[in-house]
């Protein structure tokens, strides 16, 4: 993912989402080389590179993703 400043940080995993009421459902993404303390929360926009990451934490939580929780 590259940020506003040009910076790149790849994702490692998705960990937990939760649903906002007015930003909608986000998820919360660990980074490649950063500790816990960096693991931040993301829309769906926001992962709109990283499908198959998404895909993944919900196969594994063994659930089917609400309407609008894919990217």
């Amino acid at each position: 993912m590259v940020t506003g400043d040009g910076s790149y940080y790849q994702p490692k995993s998705v960990l937990k989402w939760r649903h906002h009421k007015k930003k909608g459902h986000e998820y919360l993404v660990s980074w490649v080389g950063y500790g816990t303390e960096e693991d931040s929360w993301l829309s769906v926009k926001d992962l709109e590179l990283c499908p198959g990451m998404v895909r993944a934490f919900w196969e594994a939580q063994g659930e089917r993703p609400p309407k609008g929780a894919l990217p």
